[in-house]
């Protein structure tokens, strides 16, 4: 039978040259008998066969192929999070716009008082990440929950019944702040609209 690249995908040779007359495998396991050298193979086949083949233990293959698996998957789940946290960049700079408009009065009620355009940015900031931190607490006790049977059922038809998650805690540590920091920056910038507030036009509407 021919192994899909080891991905637990099995089809026999015979079925795939229906389809493919002139199919030939690219790659072969052989099983060995104890006691049998397998560097010793391993060399007489390099010797015999110079560049045309590439052998190698079967659990350095394996590890290989899972090794690629986890990398493409990293990569994926690393692009996710970008457009993820460009959505929430989106989001948060949307919403404060919004909230400057809609809180007109009760800014500028704060800017009579004697806070200044700085102070009223802060505030709506602080209130930016404040939320993004409850957000992102939420979304941490969901995937917590939740990321397991999600991987294992999305992974198992091919093959891979226990998902190799790695979490690298000091990086998720560090990615943490710096999510809710970026979220109060896209407030800050968003809420420079705070500036065009003026207490003597409220007062004339």
């Amino acid at each position: 039978s021919v192994q899909n690249q080891g991905q637990g995908f099995r089809l026999h040779a015979d079925t795939l040259r229906q389809v493919d007359p002139i199919y030939e495998p690219r790659s072969y396991a052989l099983g060995l008998t104890a006691g049998a050298d397998q560097q010793r193979l391993i060399a007489a086949l390099e010797h015999q066969l110079g560049e045309a083949v590439d052998a190698e233990p079967g659990d350095r293959f394996l590890a290989s192929v899972v090794s690629s698996i986890v990398s493409s998957t990293t990569a994926a789940f690393s692009s996710a999070v970008l457009i993820f946290l460009l959505v929430a960049l989106v989001f948060i700079s949307s919403a404060t716009l919004m909230d400057v408009r809609e809180q007109r009065l009760t800014l500028g009620v704060l800017k009579a008082a004697g806070m200044t355009p700085g102070q009223l940015r802060g505030f709506l900031a602080v209130k930016a990440a404040l939320l993004s931190s409850l957000g992102m607490v939420l979304g941490l006790m969901l995937w917590a929950v939740g990321n397991r049977p999600l991987l294992d059922g999305a992974f198992a038809k091919l093959g891979i019944l226990d998902f190799p998650l790695s979490v690298h805690l000091p990086v998720s540590i560090a990615v943490g702040p710096m999510m809710v920091m970026l979220c109060s920056v896209a407030a800050w910038i968003a809420a420079r609209s705070v500036v065009a507030v003026q207490v003597r036009t409220l007062v004339v509407e």
